[in-house]
């Protein structure tokens, strides 16, 4: 998805807007791909250590064309990212569901289990956990 970025700038009263489309360069390219690695991986371990995570699904477009993301508790194929399973949790701070995801997952790879959250959203002290 290609998406223009303003840049703004403020020199004493007057304000300059510049739309920039450098969402090609290979960096942003490079951070992208990490990206999507990193939410593959975390799927991954939540998946071997049978740890319940929001996975992300998107079968493979029909004679109707595309079919839209939905989110599920269970694994399945993510046609957009092209891998078996996927999750998003690389960007805790545009989508508080990221942050969640990546406390938990922390969780997972400390080797403790238990959700790092309870059921009223509290974040859960050290002692609640047992190990694995």
């Amino acid at each position: 998805m290609q998406r223009r970025e303003p840049k703004v700038r403020v020199h004493g009263d007057e304000i300059e807007i510049e739309i920039i489309d450098n969402n090609n360069s290979p960096s942003r390219l490079l951070i992208a791909e990490f990206m999507v690695l990193n939410n593959f991986v975390a799927c991954e371990l939540r998946r071997r250590a049978s740890h319940p995570i929001i996975y992300r699904l998107q079968p493979a477009a029909g004679d109707a064309g595309a079919v839209r993301a939905r989110l599920s508790v269970y694994p399945e194929y993510h046609a957009g990212a092209g891998l078996q399973y996927y999750a998003q949790l690389s960007s805790p701070i545009r989508r508080y569901a990221d942050l969640v995801l990546q406390r938990q997952t922390g969780e997972c790879a400390r080797g403790l289990v238990g959700a790092a959250y309870d059921a009223d959203g509290n974040t859960r002290g050290a002692g609640e956990y047992r190990e694995c």
